[in-house]
């Protein structure tokens, strides 16, 4: 491990002194979004190489697993969306003569709010690098595909995206639907929203009904009263309330039927 740690230096600063870097021809950049708002990120970044010895560089970091050494030899690799999350894993390997890096993490989950019976999540600009406070502006550099995806299920709606992708939105593998944008793209107004339905059970929560009932309550003190009245009631008169609740239902022989 300590050799191959050294190996990898001695290229890189090869590399560096010579004023060495790959070349970076594309990078795809996949969110998937889940029922519960869950964000789970793959980056993939494909390089090229001038010479033998920038792919003999590439070749020696596949056993490197960490951000700042692929760092040294692909200046500016980063992940792009805010709120990445341990683990962070790095792969990377070869196809076509090009070099891949893959890095895949989960990254902060989205907040829903809701309506109704459906939860409803935004992904907002602010979540992707390329977005900018200052000027309020999305922009996604040249050679650079982004990919939002949600589950392919009846409980999930798509409500609303901007801007709107030149290729629709499409199915892929049967399981997932997915919108893409492509750099170079500059835009003021960025987001993906979408709805997950909840069955009744999962709609209904204790927690949520106590919550609402406080805050109509303190803005109804009339009710408040009212309701504490009642339970005044109910505290005072509980034994002849648990009485009359523990006699005998009447039977059907009991209950005179009206004369014709």
């Amino acid at each position: 491990m300590l050799i191959m740690k050294a190996r990898v230096t001695l290229l890189l600063l090869v590399l560096l002194t010579a004023g060495f870097c790959v070349q970076v021809e594309w990078q795809d950049i996949n969110i998937k979004l889940g029922e519960k708002g869950s964000v789970k990120v793959t980056e993939r970044i494909m390089v090229s190489f001038e010479n033998e010895t920038e792919e003999a560089a590439f070749d020696a970091m596949s056993n490197a697993h960490d951000l700042a050494s692929w760092q040294e030899l692909v200046p500016g690799l980063q992940t792009h969306v805010t709120g990445a999350e341990e683990p962070l894993i790095i792969t990377s390997g070869k196809s076509g003569g090009l070099g891949i890096i893959s890095l895949e993490y989960p990254a902060k989950s989205l907040s829903p709010s809701r309506e109704g019976r459906y939860l409803v999540y935004q992904f907002p600009a602010n979540r992707l690098s390329f977005y900018s406070e200052e000027e309020r502006t999305l922009r996604i550099p040249a050679k650079t595909t982004l990919a939002i995806s949600v589950p392919n299920n009846d409980k999930i709606k798509i409500t609303g995206l901007a801007p709107t992708p030149v290729i629709p939105t499409y199915i892929a593998n049967g399981v997932e639907r997915v919108t893409e944008w492509r750099g170079p793209l500059s835009t003021p107004e960025f987001y993906f929203k979408y709805k997950v339905e909840e069955t009744l059970s999962e709609a209904f929560s204790l927690q949520d009904f106590a919550e609402q009932l406080g805050r109509f309550l303190v803005s109804n003190p009339a009710y408040t009263i009212t309701l504490a009245v009642f339970l005044g009631l109910i505290i005072v008169y509980r034994r002849e309330i648990f009485g009359l609740l523990s006699e005998g239902s009447v039977s059907e022989e009991e209950i005179e039927l009206p004369k014709e």
